[in-house]
């Protein structure tokens, strides 16, 4: 049973604290009043919002994104705001860090338009361009449709009209200034217009019955015949276009460092402000409201539908206007952005942190929104249209078939291969990379200073000379100049956010070297052919490796392609990365200092190298390279192209500096950047590793940033790193001049309209006093030294080497060496093989190889892992019973792994697999046991682990025979929506001299579980308020668990925790479980029907009994159950705790039915338990008094004596009508008996002076427990004591109220025959 109550118990005058009498109503004392900033909701809001709250329509809506996807949020006015994740959008396909988007409201405010992407996309122009996603979100419903086009990752996209309609852009490339415009009805969220206009389209946004947008210097209709009319010039591209219910289109526009608002209606064109650049901003609300937002330097008479707002320039506005966002991240954004896990922790969804305040008083409200349910992720994380495979498509790419077998690509294209557990890179500390960027900047990054041996040995490196290999060019045009350090780290933050392993890998440790999945398989991203983005074209691929994402050279078969050594080391060894891309920047430089190649050369500034500025346009050039000066045709158009060029519409005009002031909530939209702000950003903000290191590896307490920044003379210096947003736009040498733009595009001159736009100036400036107001390097590492000491987080953490004298069969083999520091294989013998196998897709291909990752850690220091899938999400194995094997798993995106042993033997066998502390999250890991004979065994457990640990999946009788012996594992579970993880490690089989005397299932719910005994194991206490919330909350005090059976001397815990012969014991009690969650009658997991309440006692974990821990050799059944059921004790309790009086008869008439009716459900759960252990005694243990009817304390709620009289009537009838069941299943031939543990507990209630029951127990107690905010969690208040929420833990036994039931128990087995097997 667990107290899941429905809501709040009124609120006290007063609180006493001493023991009050009998039979008198008072309030308990709470504990502190939760703060503002931890509430989804307004906590006041009769004294915050304005009057008449409850009666607006007001509504705000938001996105932000972490791993697990981008979520959609909402608030409305007349729920004081209470905050809900509508939807979560994200494609299973991308294994990324941070999910980032935009997001517009229709003119209803019943709908939303989300664009989203990986944030890697943002690193490559073709992506960036056109390989956004889109969607339509219901936002009443939740529902999700997506649509089958791919668009362009712009601040810009989507727009929304005051209608129903919105439209998509998707802009062309360098060389084509095309775009794409769809128009989409959201109603049916359809696109019902498609049409593409020979000229850079920007800010579109329905209008009547056509489309209006920016483009360079004009605001143009396009109507339905895509005729073009220019409805009035502008001063550079237009911003901020927004439609009002008159038919008006406002827009922002600039003029050297101002700023303006302006209105186009019926052919007049006016301004309505005035303001710096960054001061103003236009907002959309419903019904045709526009606000005008920010803090202008002078207004205008607004139109009626133009409203001032108080509210920032860049605020996200409800709709209508009555609370302004000022910010939305996840609480886990920035580990999120340093760490670009790909699988453990960076797709688990987190606390979504908002920052609001309310219009019309400024009052400022902070709020914490539970991470998104499991029905919005499952509805926004189904596949694309956009990427759905068509076989014509996919049997045109045909290719060399790679292995089904082989965990590596053997069929690439890039040099380099993943998953061989021979070939891993080892992932640096921060301290590391720092280290070897303040070596390599100076020319000192060699074998000198490099340790050899160790990790680089087991990878066959050799001897490491990094910039032996790589040397450091000279820059041209300087004596003796270099790169400035924080100029490297901050192309390193952007490229990979340090890391050169795979993100699974934690520092120390070793995986697969980092390389985009997307540029690894070549997955395209042509707008012609959007269907096919996730197929592998191995053509295509772009082979970028490690910290730097170098790809010169790493090609097979290209022109330039590098040395196998060098391609080796750049792969896996994180100096020799640096080295390269130290080397690659340098070249930039040079590049654009070479007369050669750069007529007059491209110089910034004072030219010197050591300011961080000045370094602009190589790493313009470093990321989308350098379009060519041709001697041979001087007059062609050449120069840096115009994707990164900071006056690009696509960029919004008036941002700040990127991470101006340490904002880190701009790296939750990096798409408002071009990359070399960004870098340039990186180098003055440095990015948050979530971890701290000492020199020596140690991890530690301090400073968590990745590195030290650069530094300026002033603050206005240092935002100031960002050029004015026309340095790169100049007439006479781009064709871009912001107040005259080029008539290319009003005119439609087609493909080469962008060419002329590419930039070469001899010289710009816009620093003029460099020396003082340039940035200035800090090198940490001042003095020459030998590599840092490798990554060290903890005893226990890196790898686990203990046996435990089990026979064991890894995961790969014995000749694969250990990577990380302290670990080795010796003291056991690999007994047997791991296989895996994947299914080839249409094209021949397997895709699911880019699914599957290694890690340097776990039992012998490797493990694997990948995605938890469904049906839905790429993977499906047939789960029909525990007793049929389940086979391969199908799917493209599936992946099976089969260990089996060498040699065969016929024995009772103890059978366990090994958890490694990163790597393992699924809740319903499916394993099938194969004994050797041909029958099979499935067990699914939950598997989330956070420590390396030995988990037994239970005890079986293997046979020698035709089948082999051993485990497989594939990566379909029942809930599996690719957002936690499948691991492979270690399997063990323990041969034990016989069968033993006691193998144990304990099933039911919280009175079983333990709770309120304290002790939780972490993956049944866990991530409260998430779709990966588990209350289950079993304890190692549960009562269970501390059973000395007969014929032993130790607890049952003693014995089953230390693998004895003679006792096993499969615990999957779960707190707040009904009979149906024992028995699996009816689907209540939340994660398929949508809501976390509805989960409360099955969470994410699979029904008990399909658990697979019943067997026909189980001897011995426990369980408590049916306290849950309709609600009865769970509102009997609620009722009693009003500050009305509940006894009486229809107090005890309405619940003894509820009973009536639980007592039937408890019979079929028994019979089920009993098809499923067949030869097991099932014992039902029932429920005691909860309260002492003779002493009322503080701590027992408003419950008097004869309520808590009535609620002991209660508990004895269903005492009674458990007993009569049983005894009626009994004489039906079930072997069941009854435990009645009432008058054990006499003198034990809680209030009694030996309290074996807790009374009102304030949380939360866990992480699991309930929280404010949880769908399902109560928190009461009373007068003085402020507001908080009740735990679970409250009319529960404690400890030593579980050590009676164990008495209770034990003392009943000999009379209900119960000696074991």
């Amino acid at each position: 049973m667990s107290l899941a109550l429905g809501g709040p118990v009124g609120t006290a005058a007063g609180a006493d604290q001493s023991p009050p009498a009998v039979g008198r109503k008072t309030a308990d004392p709470g504990g502190d009043k939760p703060q503002q900033d931890q509430s989804d909701r307004v906590l006041s809001p009769d004294q915050v919002l304005p009057k008449g709250w409850q009666k607006s329509a007001d509504r705000a809506v938001t996105v932000t994104g972490d791993g697990s996807g981008l979520h959609v949020l909402a608030a409305d006015s007349d729920q004081a705001y209470q905050w809900r994740t509508v939807a979560t959008v994200s494609e299973p396909a991308f294994a990324t860090d941070l999910w980032i988007g935009n997001a517009c409201v229709t003119g209803s405010g019943k709908r939303a338009v989300v664009v989203y992407a990986p944030r890697s996309f943002t690193n490559r122009p073709e992506l960036l361009e056109h390989g956004a996603f889109a969607a339509v979100v219901d936002l009443t419903t939740g529902k999700v449709t997506k649509l089958a086009h791919t668009v362009t990752l712009a601040y810009f996209n989507p727009g929304c009209g005051t209608g129903e309609t919105a439209v998509l852009t998707q802009v062309g490339d360098d060389r084509t200034d095309r775009t794409r415009l769809l128009t989409v009805d959201t109603v049916t969220a359809t696109v019902t217009r498609k049409q593409t206009e020979s000229v850079q389209v920007t800010s579109a946004v329905p209008a009547g019955d056509g489309v209006v947008g920016a483009a360079a210097g004009r605001l143009i209709r396009f109507d339905r015949n895509n005729h073009a009319t220019q409805l009035t010039t502008t001063s550079g591209p237009a911003f901020d276009l927004r439609v009002d219910g008159a038919g008006g289109v406002n827009f922002l526009d600039r003029k050297g460092d101002r700023a303006r608002a302006r209105r186009v209606a019926d052919g007049r064109t006016s301004t309505l402000a005035q303001g710096p650049v960054g001061s103003l901003g236009l907002a959309a609300g419903t019904s045709g409201r526009v606000f005008l937002t920010g803090t202008p330097t002078s207004t205008a008479s607004l139109p009626a539908t133009v409203h001032r707002l108080k509210a920032s320039a860049r605020a996200t506005v409800s709709s209508t206007g009555a609370l302004a966002i000022d910010q939305a991240v996840s609480k886990s954004l920035r580990s999120h952005v340093s760490n670009p896990l790909a699988a453990t922790a960076w797709n688990t969804a987190a606390p979504l942190q908002l920052k609001t305040h309310v219009t019309a008083t400024g009052k400022k409200l902070a709020f914490t929104v539970g991470a998104s349910g499991a029905g919005s992720r499952k509805a926004g994380g189904a596949v694309s249209p956009a990427l759905t495979a068509s076989a014509s498509t996919a049997s045109a790419r045909a290719a060399t078939a790679g292995d089904p077998n082989s965990t590596v690509d053997n069929d690439r294209t890039c040099s380099q291969p993943r998953n061989d557990p021979n070939q891993q890179a080892y992932q640096p500390t921060p301290n590391q990379v720092e280290w070897a960027v303040d070596m390599a900047v100076r020319g000192n990054l060699t074998s000198a200073y490099v340790r050899q041996g160790g990790w680089r040995s087991a990878a066959g490196l050799g001897t490491v000379d990094p910039q032996g290999m790589f040397p450091l060019p000279g820059l041209v045009g300087t004596d003796g100049g270099r790169i400035p350090a924080q100029v490297l780290l901050g192309v390193l933050a952007q490229e990979s956010n340090l890391w050169q392993a795979e993100g699974g890998a934690l520092p120390g440790q070793t995986s697969s070297t980092l390389a985009s999945t997307n540029g690894f398989y070549g997955h395209p991203s042509d707008p012609a052919t959007p269907e096919d983005h996730w197929l592998i074209d191995w053509s295509k691929t772009d082979c970028g490796y490690g910290i730097g994402q170098q790809t010169d050279g790493m090609k097979t078969g290209e022109v330039d392609e590098l040395p196998a050594a060098q391609q080796k080391a750049i792969a896996l060894d994180y100096t020799s990365n640096i080295a390269v891309a130290a080397r690659t920047l340098s070249t930039k430089w040079n590049e654009l200092h070479d007369t050669a190649i750069t007529p007059g050369g491209i110089r910034l500034n004072t030219d010197d190298p050591a300011a961080p500025e000045n370094w602009f346009a190589a790493l313009w050039d470093y990321n989308s390279g350098l379009n060519y000066y041709v001697p041979a045709n001087p007059s062609a158009n050449w120069g840096l192209g115009w994707l990164n060029n900071p006056s690009n519409p696509l960029y919004p005009p008036d941002r700040h500096a990127f991470l101006d002031g340490n904002t880190y909530a701009d790296a939750g939209h990096p798409q408002d950047w071009p990359y070399e702000e960004k870098v340039l950003g990186w180098g003055a903000w440095p990015i948050d590793t979530g971890r701290a290191y000492a020199d020596d590896g140690t991890a530690n307490n301090s400073n968590t940033a990745g590195y030290s920044p650069a530094w300026w003379d002033s603050d206005t210096d240092r935002s100031t790193v960002k050029p004015d947003l026309d340095t790169f736009c100049d007439p006479l040498v781009n064709d871009c001049d912001p107040a005259d733009p080029p008539r290319c595009e009003i005119d439609h001159l087609g493909e080469t309209c962008d060419p002329p736009h590419w930039y070469h100036a001899t010289q710009t400036t816009w620093k003029v006093y460099c020396p003082t107001s340039c940035g200035h390097e800090y090198l940490t590492y001042k003095t020459l030294r030998t590599e840092l000491g490798n990554g060290n987080n903890g005893a226990g953490t890196m790898c686990d080497n203990s046996d435990l004298g089990f026979t064991v069969v890894d995961d790969v083999a014995g000749s694969v060496p250990a990577f990380t520091d302290g670990c080795g294989k010796s003291g056991w013998t690999n007994s047997g093989t791991l296989s895996f196998h994947f299914n080839a897709d249409s094209a021949n291909h397997y895709e699911a190889k880019g699914d599957l990752h290694q890690i340097g850690g776990g039992f012998g220091d490797h493990f694997w892992y990948a995605h938890a899938r469904d049906d839905s999400h790429g993977a499906f194995a047939g789960l029909t019973d525990p007793d049929t094997d389940p086979g391969n798993a199908s799917g493209a995106m599936a992946v099976t792994g089969t260990w089996k042993l060498t040699t065969q033997r016929t024995s009772w066998t103890r059978v366990l697999v090994h958890l490694p502390n990163t790597g393992s999250g699924s809740q319903q890991a499916v394993y099938t046991i194969h004994l050797g004979d041909g029958t099979t065994h499935n067990r699914i457990i939950n598997a989330v682990s956070h420590k390396n640990q030995w988990v037994s999946l239970g005890i079986y009788h293997f046979t020698s025979g035709s089948d082999f012996q051993g485990v497989t594992l594939s990566n379909y579970t029942p809930e599996g929506q690719a957002d936690n993880d499948v691991a492979w490690d270690a399997v063990g089989f323990q041969w034990l001299p016989a069968k033993p005397r006691h193998i144990v299932a304990a099933l039911g719910d919280s009175y079983s579980s333990g709770e309120g005994a304290g002790s939780y194991d972490e993956s049944s206490n866990q991530e409260h308020g998430t779709v990966d919330w588990n209350a289950c909350r079993r304890s190692s005090n549960a009562w269970p668990r501390k059973l000395v059976l007969p014929g032993t001397s130790a607890s049952l815990a003693l014995l089953s925790d230390n693998y004895s012969p003679s006792a096993e014991l499969g615990f999957v009690a779960c707190s707040g479980a009904h009979t149906w969650q024992v028995d699996g009658t009816v689907d209540t997991s939340y994660w398929q029907n949508g809501g976390i309440a509805q989960g409360d006692g099955e969470f994410r974990e699979i029904p008990q009994v399909d658990s697979g821990v019943l067997t026909k050799d189980t001897t011995l059944v426990t369980l408590t159950i049916g306290g849950n059921n309709y609600g009865a004790f769970v509102n009997a309790v609620t009722d009693c705790a009003n500050l009305t009086d509940c006894s009486g008869s229809a107090f005890l008439d309405k619940y003894e039915a509820l009973i009536d009716q639980t007592k039937e459900d408890i019979g079929a759960t028994l019979q089920v338990i009993a098809q499923r252990a067949p030869k097991a005694k099932i014992v039902l243990v029932g429920y005691p008094e909860i309260l002492s009817r003779t002493v009322k304390c503080t701590g027992s709620w408003y419950i008097d004596g004869d309520e808590a009289a009535d609620l002991a009537t209660l508990a004895n009838y269903m005492d009674d009508a458990q007993k009569a069941k049983v005894d009626d299943l009994h004489a039906s031939g079930l072997d069941v008996g009854y435990v009645n543990p009432v008058s054990a507990f006499v003198g034990h209630g809680g209030c009694d002076s030996d309290e074996w029951i807790n009374k009102i127990v304030l949380g939360p107690n866990g992480d699991g427990d309930f929280h404010a905010g949880d769908p399902n969690g109560v928190c009461i208040s009373a007068s003085g004591v402020g507001q908080t929420c009740l735990s679970r833990e409250a009319f529960h036994p404690n400890n030593a109220g579980t050590t009676g039931y164990e008495h209770v128990v034990e003392n009943a087995l000999p009379g209900l025959g119960y000696t074991g097997g």
